[in-house]
């Protein structure tokens, strides 16, 4: 299968801060087996994380076609998700269920805030540390570019079956 992200590694080297409110857009590929079954889905998205004067929580991603229709939209509002496909509202307390259920896909989204931003997780375990970045929660977290040395480019994150990159743009 064509693997549209393929570069060559840069070692890994832990940005020293991290920002609380974000947003970030790029391209996605991400490849998983569901039921015996290899898939893959690719395009773009934005994410953007506010945690506002009133200590509210607002986290917004959205999925687009390589050509910018949107495909799906995930609110975040106080830990509470909200999945949106076409006109269709999804709500339920397993984020990652859902995403399989109506995307066929799932990436691990709590996690996932802290790795885009070049680092681990805080108070988690890190279960090894490898030249390119680190495995943490069952995932190794690859960092295979980078814009500079606190903004991460390309990043390769994978658990089991399932294989995301992502390329940021800032």
């Amino acid at each position: 299968m064509y693997d549209p992200i393929d570069v060559a590694h840069t070692k890994y080297t832990t940005p020293v801060n991290i920002d609380n409110n974000f947003d970030i857009s790029g391209r996605f590929f991400v490849k998983n087996i569901i039921n015996n079954k290899p898939t893959s889905q690719y395009g773009n998205f934005n994410w953007s994380y506010e945690n506002n004067t009133n200590n509210k929580t607002i986290e917004t991603i959205t999925f687009n076609t390589p050509i910018g229709q949107t495909v799906a939209k995930i609110i975040i509002t106080n830990n509470n998700p909200v999945l949106y496909i076409n006109k269709t509202s999804y709500k339920g307390d397993d984020l990652n269920l859902l995403m399989t259920q109506n995307l066929g896909f799932n990436i691990p989204i709590t996690q996932l805030h802290y790795w885009l931003q070049g680092v681990p997780i805080p108070n988690i375990q890190i279960d090894k540390h490898t030249t390119y970045g680190f495995y943490q929660l069952n995932w190794n977290v690859e960092y295979l570019d980078w814009h500079d040395v606190a903004h991460p480019k390309i990043i390769k994150i994978t658990n089991q079956d399932i294989t995301i990159k992502l390329v940021l743009l800032y």
